[in-house]
């Protein structure tokens, strides 16, 4: 298997730019919008989206490889691309602008899996894919179970904007913490504060 296109963001809100080669580092893409901790960077089945009636970039992802089989890979897996290995995290969840091309029902759990890069290197189009083994814990999909995921990590409460950052949520998210906390009975509302991660460590400093 190998990978068959790659794409940069490099704004917000504009059109992927397809590349020849992508270079990493453990913080992200070169080059590239910055992106949360888990989700450095997205990789799509290039079988799978021919399936839904989808090119290469519509799905907004980076990486694209031809292995049917991706969406069926563990959160926790390493795979190997070229000298770059990536650590996949969980599936990327289809936003509006998915949407408009191709039906829910047609495309959830398949528009890509994210990651976050584990070395640093360089990616080319050609270069060789493979699947090593699952080395992590798995990191919950549904939102409820991966904010108890990572709460349950911290030896200290949490500041709320820090949570949705490092869990890979928008900020729009931080309105709607609240409810999900409370709709959550097993998830003490303790262990996270709504004051800002900033003012958290600037108080922690004096």
């Amino acid at each position: 298997m190998q990978v068959t296109h790659l794409f940069l963001k490099p704004e917000p809100r504009v059109d992927m730019k397809p590349v020849e080669q992508l270079q990493f580092t453990p913080n992200g893409l070169k080059d590239n919008v910055p992106c949360q901790p888990l989700r450095h960077v997205l990789i799509s089945s290039l079988p799978i989206a021919t399936e839904c009636g989808l090119v290469p970039g519509d799905l907004r992802e980076n990486i694209v490889v031809d292995d049917r089989e991706l969406y069926g890979l563990a959160s926790g897996t390493v795979v190997a691309i070229s000298e770059a290995r990536i650590r996949l995290t969980f599936h990327c969840e289809p936003c509006k602008g998915i949407l408009a091309k191709v039906k829910l029902r047609d495309i959830l759990h398949k528009r890509g899996v994210l990651g976050c890069f584990l070395n640093s290197g360089e990616i080319r189009v050609g270069d060789s894919y493979s699947v090593e083994r699952k080395q992590f814990d798995p990191i919950p999909y549904e939102i409820k179970d991966r904010i108890k995921w990572y709460v349950a990590q911290q030896s200290t409460p949490v500041a709320a904007d820090k949570l949705v950052y490092e869990i890979g949520l928008s900020k729009s998210y931080l309105r709607a913490l609240p409810a999900l906390i409370r709709r959550t009975p097993d998830l003490d509302p303790s262990r996270i504060t709504f004051k800002s991660h900033q003012q958290t460590a600037e108080r922690t400093r004096a």
